[in-house]
Order: C-alpha cells, then structure tokens, then sequence
C-alpha cells in the first residue's frame, strides 16, 4: 500500500483522552513552575534575614528612671565607639521602640503607660567582634543591659531554609508523579481502544517494540505539547506580577531572576521524560500481559 494512508498511525488515541493528557501536563508543569518560584522567594527572604541578623546586634537597656537611664545609655555609646568589629551604633527612639513591642502586645496594651527599654541598634563589621571582652565592658558600666548578638534566630532560620527546601522538592517529585499515573491510567484506556490492533499487528508480525514506539510517539507529542504550554504560561504569569511596595516582602521576591533560570526549564523536560518511562512501562506491562 502507497500514499499517506500507508504512513498513517494505526493507534487511536481518542480526542477526550489525548485533550485529558495535555490538560494534565500543562497543570501540573504550570504547578511546578509555580512551586520552584515561591520557594525561591522563600528562600531569598530567609536569606535576606539571616544576613541581617548576621550583620546586626541589640542591647537592650531596661528602664531604671530617666536619669540612670540617660547615664547609662551614653556609658554603653562609649564603650561601643572603642569597640573593633563594631561599624556603627544606633539609639532607636521611644517611638520605634513602642512601634516594634506593639507588634508583639498588640493593640489593647497601651504602651504609653509602660516603662519603655532602651534599644540600641549595632551595626557589625567584618571583623569579628570579641563577645566575651564587648560583654564584660558592657556590664561593668550597665549591669542590667543584654547583649543579643541575634545567634539564637539563626538556627531556627537555617531549619526554615532546609524544610522549605525539602517541602518544594517534595512538591515536584509529588506533582511528576502524578502526572506519570495519570498518563498510566490514560494509556490503560487508549490500550483497551486498541487491543485488536496490537492482535493483528502480531499476528502480522510486527515486534513488540515497533508497537510501543507506535504509543511512545503518540503521548510524548501530547506530553511535550501541555508541558509547553504550561511552562510558558507559568513564566508569564510571574513576570506579569506586580510588584508590592514593600521590598522586603514575600510577594515581592516571586519571579524568576539567577539561578531560578537554570531551575525552571528543565522542568518540561523532566516532565516528558516521566511521560516516557510511564508511558513504556504501562505498554510493556500491557503486552507482556497479552502475550
């Protein structure tokens, strides 16, 4: 037989279950895409506060009435302009102070009637500053002030980083394999379609692999097709986002910038090569079945 009826794929894949699987392609590659997006805003907003908490320190001076107070806070100004390792310095006001403690009283606690700490803000060098020597000055000219160096938000912030990287991870490893038993219980349904056809091609003689290339062929296109989809319209979804006004945001981290470039595309491909090994696993099982 010539002419394009000899060219012609002899397997149906109906219009339902082949629109079903690039429908599910494009989701679930859009999801991914998604998914590596806002744990790379995570993990740049963690990032960002653990270089300040690296950089920065607190005293924190409680009130002991206004002159004492006053004495006290020029005594440790003193101490920590003779201080290696210390950049800068910063007496925060008593309305800062009172912003910040009412984000953690809240609201029906009226600070104007509470004795309001000291806060002074250090900004640290490069140079490593000498803890023990800064805190044995510090107490001999204010006894009662605290030194928070920030050490103890650092773990809990390292942690963070490590489980929101584990949890996005485990969202695409979850979303792939979704997607690869979807195109398993697609493939059940078109290979019941077609089980006369795959008969009399054995019966005519052809391999087992010519049959699977024939479904291998098939799906990848469907595949590659809503992976395609799904990974365009992902990206255009991020970079159409606007931008908060506040930079320190976590909307404001989501988009695709750095390494995130070298992260996203081979997403579509990973999902066609799943669609691969589910689609050649559920064909051999199938004919080995028949066999």
């Amino acid at each position: 037989m010539n002419g394009p009826a000899a060219k012609r794929d002899p397997f149906i894949i109906r219009r339902g279950t082949g629109r079903l699987t690039v429908i599910v392609s494009l989701i679930m590659v859009f999801l991914c895409v998604l998914t590596v997006a806002f744990s790379s805003a995570a993990l740049r907003l963690a990032g960002q506060w653990s270089n300040d908490l690296r950089q920065t320190a607190t005293i924190r001076l409680p009130f002991n009435g206004d002159e004492v107070l006053s004495a006290q806070t020029a005594a440790i100004t003193t101490v920590l302009g003779q201080t290696s390792g210390v950049q800068g310095y910063e007496v925060l006001p008593d309305d800062d102070v009172e912003r910040v403690l009412q984000e953690w009283v809240g609201e029906r606690l009226d600070l104007a009637y509470v004795p309001l700490p000291r806060l002074i803000r250090i900004e640290l060098a490069d140079e490593p500053i000498d803890i023990v020597a800064f805190t044995s000055q510090l107490k001999a000219v204010a006894p009662e002030a605290f030194f928070d160096d920030h050490s103890r938000w650092q773990a809990p912030l390292t942690r963070s980083v490590s489980t929101v990287r584990l949890l996005a991870l485990s969202a695409i490893v979850l979303l792939l394999g979704t997607l690869g038993m979807l195109i398993w219980l697609s493939l059940q349904t078109s290979l019941a379609i077609n089980a006369r056809v795959i008969s009399v091609m054995r019966l005519l003689g052809s391999e087992d692999r010519l049959i699977e290339h024939g479904f291998l062929k098939r799906y990848l296109v469907l595949v590659a097709t809503g992976s395609a989809i799904g990974f365009v319209l992902g990206v255009a979804i991020l970079m159409a986002l606007p931008k908060p006004a506040d930079p320190g945001a976590l909307l404001s981290n989501i988009t695709l910038r750095g390494s995130d470039w070298f992260i996203v595309p081979p997403v579509p491909i990973v999902a066609i090569i799943t669609a691969y090994f589910a689609t050649r696993a559920a064909v051999r099982d199938r004919l080995a079945k028949e066999a």
